[in-house]
């Protein structure tokens, strides 16, 4: 199930969003089946995702709340995070700005506390994007950065640590702190 949700995630991070979702459907029905409820609950986050890059809020907004409510009962604060993550995309493509900044600080509390540094930087970079205040704007992006810095910092192959440092999610956030 694990590699179903390997798969699929990858194939979304392609673009490749409809060959990605059937990968992650089957690592969905798999992991349900095997009761491997870590592999469930990443997976209906990689679900959320994949739901949202292709506009369809309802299918994440039905993803998202099983995530938050495995989350709860299994007390993953890592996933937990995730899932109010997820949510806040939602009302943020919604247009309910002033409800994916409240739900983004829980998730950016969760965050810390579960030591999830790449969520944590994808929290302040959407935080950074939606918030009116410049400067409170530019706080949020100096903090993304600084997480993918120290991200970048044990990464011994230079090859390996630009190519990340240069990717095009990481690459517009280290350019507006520059």
């Amino acid at each position: 199930s694990d590699l179903f949700r390997n798969m699929g995630a990858v194939l979304c991070q392609l673009r490749r969003i409809e060959e990605g979702l059937n990968y992650l459907q089957q690592a969905l029905t798999l992991s349900r089946s095997l009761k491997q409820i870590n592999v469930e609950m990443q997976t209906l986050y990689s679900l959320a995702l994949a739901e949202l890059a292709r506009h369809d809020v309802a299918a994440a907004q039905e993803h998202t709340e099983a995530l938050i409510t495995l989350a709860q009962q299994y007390q993953s604060k890592a996933l937990l995070s995730s899932g109010l993550y997820t949510s806040g995309l939602i009302h943020q493509q919604k247009g309910e700005i002033a409800q994916a900044q409240s739900i983004w600080q829980q998730a950016i509390f969760l965050a810390h506390e579960s030591g999830n540094r790449i969520l944590l930087w994808r929290i302040h970079a959407a935080l950074a994007e939606v918030t009116a205040e410049a400067s409170l704007a530019q706080v949020h992006r100096s903090i993304a950065a600084d997480v993918l810095f120290q991200m970048a910092q044990p990464i011994a192959d230079m090859n390996i640590r630009r190519k990340f440092l240069s990717s095009p999610p990481v690459r517009p956030i280290l350019m507006a702190v520059a």
